[in-house]
């Protein structure tokens, strides 16, 4: 049996992206066994066409009801991480057996919980900001005059502005999603 790890980075909001690299690696030979966040790792198999969805669940409902559920429409569950399940089956020639959700509403709602994720981590972001960067800067705790207190302190500022872009764009393309699925009538009201 031939194994491959990939790396990948997909954000909160990229959780489509993801599914599309699957279905590729897929059809390419390439049958997905799991994640750790980064490292994608692969199986060798036969390329065939399978659809790969991922659903967005931070409920702390019974998990083997959930998958239950699943199973009856032929998606096989492949692992959960961070409240994203992973599951796949053989692509269907009907395409709404091609999609978990077969309704806008039922994907929006799933975007909104995602946004509603980004939003706890986004708050989480500015107030670790605040005790970490804020507050002794302006307690006069923060000593400016030490070259190494000025490099950590840029360095730190540094990464928290890229933390703060790859938010930004996630809640961005996240609302951009719950637009595009909003009913048509609702788009006129």
């Amino acid at each position: 049996m031939e194994l491959k790890k990939m790396h990948r980075f997909f954000s909160l909001a990229d959780f489509k992206d993801e599914e599309h690299f699957l279905m590729e690696q897929h059809r390419s030979g390439w049958k997905f066994l799991g994640t750790g966040g980064y490292t994608y790792r692969f199986e060798a198999c036969q390329p065939e066409e399978y659809i790969y969805q991922l659903d967005y669940n931070d409920e702390e409902n019974d998990e083997s009801g959930y998958l239950a559920i699943y199973e009856d429409y032929g998606w096989e569950y492949i692992m959960k991480l961070n409240s994203f399940y992973y599951f796949r089956k053989k692509k269907s020639e009907i395409e709404e057996e091609n999609q978990i959700f077969s309704d806008n509403t039922s994907k929006a709602e799933c975007c909104k919980k995602i946004l509603k994720r980004q939003v706890i981590l986004l708050t989480t972001f500015f107030t670790v900001l605040l005790c970490c960067f804020i507050i002794p800067l302006t307690n006069g705790g923060a000593n400016w005059s030490s070259l190494a207190f000025r490099t950590v302190m840029t360095i730190f500022l540094c990464i928290y502005v890229l933390l703060f872009l790859l938010h930004m764009r996630n809640f961005r393309k996240l609302n951009q999603m719950i637009a595009a699925l909003r009913n048509p009538l609702e788009r006129e009201e």
